[in-house]
């Protein structure tokens, strides 16, 4: 039997073993998955599936073929990778998986390359967060500031959710856009749990529906049509509570 493996078991792996433990995971340090020597083949792993959940421009350059050789040992590979892929956001309502991306980053250079191969997907994540990774710490820490007025997200456990559902149906040398499809203005995340206005006394009083027709939003129709319709995302006042 084939095996399902996800290369690098941190913040979105370790969320998609812990909803089906059938996948093998992967790490340098963490005991509880198979721990991977850099000094080592990965010659004697291949299975059904893998997901990459970092960069694949940290893969060494000099080890990089051979990582290329190697993930055609697996019938489907999932590389996660991030909505700032795409260009001219600012310029566009609606982002979506046919939008040009910034082929001036080494990273989604080697992304588009490895497209070219007949079993590799891409994933392009919104911000993510849960209760740790928190947007209400960002506000606190002062990292946001007021002309940032809209912020994309999508809960780790909806990211390993939408993969678990969905995988065995990604298509081959397909881009998939992957967030909650809300438009989250900070001036309403800080009243989910800071008592301290971090923004102007004229802030809230911008024209909302003037920034929804200035602020863009990314299309997720592609992923929804390979979830159930029952399938809801989490709203970001619960999401904030769960890791």
């Amino acid at each position: 039997m084939k095996q399902n493996l996800i290369l690098g078991a941190g913040f979105i792996g370790s969320a998609i073993i812990q909803q089906d433990p059938s996948w093998l995971g992967t790490s340098r340090t963490n005991k509880k998955y198979l721990i991977l020597d850099p000094n080592k083949s990965l010659d004697h792993i291949n299975g059904g599936t893998l997901i990459i959940t970092f960069p694949i421009n940290n893969v060494e350059k000099r080890k990089f073929k051979d990582f290329c050789n190697w993930v055609q040992n697996f019938e489907k590979v999932i590389l996660l990778s991030s909505t700032g892929a795409f260009l001219n956001k600012e310029n566009q309502k609606l982002v979506d998986e046919h939008s040009p991306i910034d082929m001036e980053s080494e990273r989604y250079q080697l992304e588009t390359k490895l497209m070219e191969s007949q079993n590799f997907t891409i994933l392009h994540l919104a911000g993510l967060y849960n209760k740790i990774r928190n947007p209400l710490n960002w506000l606190e820490k002062n990292r946001i500031s007021e002309s940032k007025n809209a912020v994309r997200l999508i809960h780790r456990q909806d990211v390993a959710r939408i993969i678990n559902l969905s995988f065995n149906n990604l298509k081959s040398g397909e881009r998939y856009i992957l967030s909650d499809g809300v438009r989250h203005y900070w001036y309403n995340i800080q009243e989910l749990g800071l008592t301290q206005n971090r923004f102007s006394k004229n802030y809230h009083k911008k024209d909302f529906n003037k920034l929804n027709q200035l602020t863009y939003n990314f299309s997720i129709q592609k992923i929804k049509q390979l979830l159930p319709k029952e399938f809801n995302f989490l709203s970001l006042e619960k999401g904030i509570t769960i890791e």
